[in-house]
């Protein structure tokens, strides 16, 4: 490990030792020493029950406190994961480790980087669904299947993400892509990664404009316990903004993902509000947001077609340096952590910054932007790529605290300026040119995920 990783590592272990001394401290006001034994001793622990009463509330706030550890741990832990160490795949196989059976996700984060064997399930799926009929998911490009006969299970509910269109050139380098991303996403642990878990892919021949193009769809499992998925934009368009535990919540549910995105070992290049789905749990009504819409991803490492397009909606999240149907830019990691900053701006405001007509069709800017309401398509586009990135900025820095607080509106500038040359935290790219792509994880850890997981109200 590089000497930053250490570091996050060395203070995340010191953060622990804290907090369970204090467990240790308020645990102890619960309870007496036994009585003496020969040895002068005590005898065990002699608990009064009556006295955690008393220090309910505390016990409630250390054991969050160490779940939210236990957060940040995970996510520099699998970090780690990404490194090429042939020990570390011998610890791991060996049946006998304790890390491999407490904590299965390790597994799964380690195979997704390693080359499948040749017994490895395949993943190709038929491109029809018999007795399953697919819906339309609001202001999303992903599409929801399910049973046709509600009286039916409806156990079997997925979600279809349609990826953008290859050359028919490009077939079998482009199932080899669309096969690594169903494979590393196999996991089964939803709620831990905010990813949801692959069950396969297939892929259909079609024609638009007279040109033939391939297109293949990766096909998601919908987590057991949520129901009723929604496109974060519906959610932001349609629902009252609710408490802020609510928003820093969904905030988390988002920071999550694109870590996790990049510990797998893609960038994503289509974050918006489209691409996540909120589903509602069965058991209370809270939201649990998770990301799909990999319409454009690729390796990390992999190469890139710097293709852009025209569309409002998705091109007000994308760098200045990826606008355009030419973007200037290859993908990194930071053009994802910019797109997550402008969708975090969006839930602390709870304001969605595109609009739609009555039908809801033909995406606008929103009212957010004080333009006239007479804009070009063309003018509106020009806007977006040349002024958007400066708007949102100052509105993070004069909006954004009076609703969140001065801490989150620090995260949000932080993701929002992470390609500055002055981004003392992002702003070198020398920093990050390490050949596992670790260091800007670690840095994305330590000045983003640790700082919203530990922001609570």
């Amino acid at each position: 490990m590089d000497e930053d990783h250490q570091e996050l590592h060395w203070r995340t272990l010191l953060v622990l030792q804290e907090k369970l001394l204090t467990v240790k401290n308020i645990l102890s006001r619960c309870s007496t020493p036994g009585a003496p034994t020969t040895h002068g001793h005590p005898e065990g622990i002699i608990a009064r029950p009556w006295k955690y009463g008393f220090k309910k509330k505390s016990i409630d706030e250390a054991i969050r406190d160490l779940e939210i550890w236990q957060k940040q741990a995970d996510a520099s832990w699998f970090l780690i994961l990404r490194m090429a160490d042939r020990q570390l795949d011998l610890e791991l196989r060996d049946g006998h480790s304790g890390v491999a059976v407490s904590i299965p996700s390790t597994l799964a984060i380690r195979a997704s980087h390693q080359e499948p064997s040749s017994e490895a399930p395949s993943l190709t799926l038929p491109s029809d669904f018999p007795g399953m009929i697919t819906c339309v998911i609001p202001f999303s490009h992903l599409k929801l299947v399910k049973q046709a006969d509600p009286s039916l299970d409806q156990s079997g509910v997925y979600i279809l993400n349609i990826l953008d269109p290859y050359e028919p050139s490009h077939y079998q380098i482009a199932k080899k892509d669309v096969r690594n991303l169903a494979r590393r996403l196999q996991h089964d642990e939803p709620k831990t990664f905010g990813l949801l878990q692959c069950k396969g892919f297939f892929s259909e021949k079609t024609e638009a404009h007279g040109v033939k193009h391939i297109t293949f769809t990766v096909v998601f499992r919908v987590p057991q316990q949520l129901s009723t998925p929604r496109s974060l934009r519906d959610v932001l368009l349609n629902d009252p903004p609710g408490s802020l535990s609510r928003r820093f919540d969904m905030a988390r549910d988002l920071v999550k993902s694109i870590n996790y995105v990049h510990t797998f070992g893609f960038v994503h290049k289509n974050v918006h509000p489209g691409a996540f789905l909120a589903f509602q749990s069965s058991e209370d009504a809270s939201l649990s947001v998770f990301l799909a819409g990999f319409d454009s991803f690729r390796k990390e490492d992999g190469r890139t077609r710097r293709l852009g397009d025209d569309s409002v909606e998705k091109g007000l999240y994308r760098h200045p340096s990826r606008q355009g149907l030419n973007p200037e830019a290859e993908y990194i990691m930071q053009h994802d952590i910019y797109s997550l900053g402008v969708c975090l701006l969006e839930i602390g405001l709870w304001r969605s910054f595109i609009s739609y007509d009555s039908k809801g069709e033909k995406p606008m800017l929103s009212d957010a932007f004080d333009l006239p309401t007479e804009l070009s398509q063309q003018e509106t586009l020009r806007f977006v790529r040349t002024s958007a990135a400066g708007h949102l900025l100052l509105l993070a820095r004069e909006k954004l605290s009076s609703c969140m607080g001065d801490k989150y509106a620090d995260v949000v500038q932080t993701c929002l300026t992470c390609l500055d040359p002055d981004n003392s935290d992002f702003g070198d790219q020398s920093e990050f040119e390490d050949e596992d792509g670790i260091q800007v994880g670690v840095r994305y850890i330590e000045k983003v995920l640790i700082k919203l997981n530990t922001l609570y109200v």
